[in-house]
């Protein structure tokens, strides 16, 4: 059960409902971080939700994360109705601290398709877990029904605007809320598909074919297609298998100077290391 002052519906994952399923729908409401001298705020967690086709909450929290030294914590004002306050993210409310709820995520998309709408913000707002999608395939709603006349060839249509003309029903109308704008994601795809013929493969980005590399740093990195590239003492690496049998050639991989001494902290870990971009050839 919720606990008292909570409104989030299903504070832990009920897995028996992700067994067997290969698509699930995921929406997030934010809450802010920055640090001194940063531009700006970035997004992270706020209220999660995942559900199924049928209307099933999987998972709907509020999360909270712990204080750092040099981070500053921001929310929305209220008069936006962004959904997220200061009182959700309270462990007596139900709030459950961020490790773990980006956890539960990262086993609940594992080898799952994942369906947005505008998906970019809420794909990039995980701030503990770096590979959340690597073993993922993600549809955004949006790009599905963008210039589509069942949205009035609208060719950036929001979700309210979707759900108002292809489900009859007007959705964010006292605040933003994660469980209600992923089951409304989850109508819409259905009708996408079942109702106006849209093919979601042509949508569906395979984030599991981008091979990673966690332990390397790209700013070290020389993709070569020649052997000779690099220092005399430098040796060409072989990519894993995973990665091999996501491209027909992969080129040679020359490290060309150690890792720095000192790593970023891990909530930077976004801004200096990124999946390695291998070159292919044909």
């Amino acid at each position: 059960m919720p606990a008292f002052g909570c409104r989030a519906t299903q504070l832990k994952p009920l897995w028996h409902l992700v067994i067997g399923k290969k698509v699930v729908y995921f929406d997030v409401e934010f809450q802010e971080w920055s640090t001194d001298g940063m531009k700006g705020h970035r997004h992270r967690l706020g209220r999660v939700s995942v559900v199924t086709e049928d209307g099933m909450v999987i998972l709907d929290v509020f999360t909270f994360y712990d204080n750092e030294e040099g981070v500053n914590k921001h929310l929305p004002p209220p008069k936006k109705k962004l959904g997220v306050y200061r009182d959700d993210l309270k462990i007596k409310n139900g709030a459950v601290r961020a490790s773990t709820v980006e956890c539960w995520l990262k086993d609940i998309f594992d080898g799952r398709t994942v369906v947005m709408h505008s998906k970019t913000h809420d794909m990039d707002a995980f701030y503990l877990e770096k590979y959340i999608w690597a073993r993922s395939k993600t549809v955004d709603t949006q790009k599905m029904l963008a210039g589509h006349p069942a949205v009035g060839c609208n060719k950036n249509p929001g979700l309210s605007t979707c759900a108002t003309i292809m489900l009859g029903k007007n959705i964010q109308v006292v605040e933003h809320s994660s469980r209600e704008d992923a089951l409304t994601t989850a109508e819409l795809y259905h009708q996408a598909v079942h109702v106006h013929n849209i093919d979601p493969a042509l949508y569906t980005k395979d984030h599991s074919i981008t091979p990673y590399y966690p332990w390397v740093f790209q700013d070290h990195i020389i993709s070569s297609a020649s052997s000779t590239v690099g220092s005399e003492d430098s040796k060409p690496t072989t990519p894993s298998s995973d990665a091999s049998s996501a491209a027909t050639s992969v080129t040679s991989l020359v490290i060309t100077s150690t890792p720095p001494s000192k790593a970023p902290a891990p909530r930077l870990l976004g801004a200096w290391m990124k999946p390695l971009q291998l070159t292919t050839t044909p």
